[in-house]
């Protein structure tokens, strides 16, 4: 499995990177909190908020390492919760 962009690839295989990208990419301009995403991705409640920020973390430098660094930048962290902004920073 993989995220493709602008003619980029970057393969994540299964992985909670991808679990998480297709979350946000098809949610796009929508605040989504990390507990929902735990429950979502992990299926579980006990997922740390610092394990989603992680997963975040991760996802945002493999989509940079593959020449997605724009895409990257489009997933925005604000407090304990994240998002797609494909248009630019949220208000």
């Amino acid at each position: 499995m993989a995220v493709l962009w602008r003619g980029e690839r970057c393969l994540l295989r299964y992985s909670y990177s991808y679990d998480l990208a297709e979350r946000l990419f098809r949610n796009p301009h929508r605040w989504l909190p990390f507990n929902r995403l735990a429950e979502d991705i992990w299926n579980e409640q006990n997922v740390q908020d610092g394990a989603v920020a992680a997963a975040i973390k991760r996802l945002r430098r493999k989509l940079g390492e593959h020449g997605m660094g724009a895409l990257a930048t489009m997933i925005v962290v604000s407090g304990y919760r994240c998002g797609y902004f494909p248009d630019g920073q949220p208000v």
